[in-house]
């Protein structure tokens, strides 16, 4: 076989790979992804066919490769401020309720983005935090981000993106939040660091047992990666973000994902946004 085909049997292999260890869910309709992805790795690597892949993988030296697999089948689409009622919710609801909330006069206010890719999706949450401290006053906050993409978590790190492909809802909240790249750098933006200081990012699978931080959160975003997993997976997951989230948090999905079928405690506000009861 060469490398623009693939034998099912090795295809349902490398699927049980990556399901058993990230569980993302590589159905039939994902196959020629895989092979499009994959084609180039086994290129990078010298090896012949998928079926040299998948003996790679299997092998004492597959761990590693492992990473790479999941890097390669994961996708990474994202945007600023994606799905931008999400972000006027937070402002408008979430954030007024905590600062009004006497309990939390003293408290911080704590924040996960659950599939942070490269970053966008944090750094917007973290404009919307910070804007609304900058309108009302004294309010603190601090965020976990996380991915199980290595290469695109060290992106989110960086934090620094074109700046043609910044899509703010203000155009004056790029001076503020952002410093424009000169000479060699031209065309490039990078967050302050003011607000990367308060944002941890960390590689992680969902899934793993224990995650890289402690605690429960008022906000949890976990948008646009549920469409990947399988229903048992789905419950998993759910089982995990309520067990995150504080009595009275929010939890909030892509708009094109669903809760039906999946077991729950949460109070569906419309829109993919759930709130945890008290």
């Amino acid at each position: 076989m060469s490398l623009d085909q693939i034998l099912d049997a090795t295809y349902k292999q490398i699927a049980g790979i990556v399901y058993r260890n990230s569980r993302i869910n590589l159905g039939a309709e994902k196959h020629n992804l895989v092979v499009g992805r994959l084609a180039k790795r086994c290129r990078q690597l010298r090896l012949h066919t998928f079926e040299d892949y998948c003996q790679l993988l299997t092998s004492g030296d597959g761990k590693a490769e492992l990473a790479t697999l999941i890097d390669l089948i994961s996708t990474n689409h994202t945007h600023f401020f994606r799905e931008a009622h999400h972000f006027d919710f937070v402002a408008n609801t979430v954030l007024p309720e905590f600062k009004t909330n006497p309990r939390n006069a003293l408290e911080t206010f704590r924040c996960w983005s659950a599939a942070a890719s490269s970053g966008e999706e944090a750094y917007s949450l973290a404009i919307t935090l910070d804007e609304y401290a900058r309108r009302t006053g004294r309010f603190s906050w601090r965020m976990q981000a996380t991915d199980i993409s290595f290469r695109v978590i060290e992106d989110a790190k960086e934090g620094i993106y074109e700046t043609s492909k910044l899509k703010l809802p203000s155009p004056a909240l790029h001076d503020i939040y952002f410093q424009k790249g000169i000479g060699d750098s031209e065309g490039l933006s990078r967050v302050r660091d003011a607000q990367k200081d308060k944002i941890a990012f960390h590689q992680a699978n969902l899934f793993q047992d224990t995650l890289p931080f402690k605690g429960e959160m008022h906000l949890i975003f976990c948008r646009n990666v549920m469409i990947y997993f399988d229903t048992v997976s789905q419950q998993l997951l759910i089982n995990k973000l309520i067990n995150h989230l504080l009595p009275g948090g929010y939890l909030i999905f892509g708009t094109s994902e669903s809760l039906m079928g999946i077991n729950h405690s949460l109070r569906s506000l419309g829109r993919s946004i759930y709130k945890r009861e008290k």
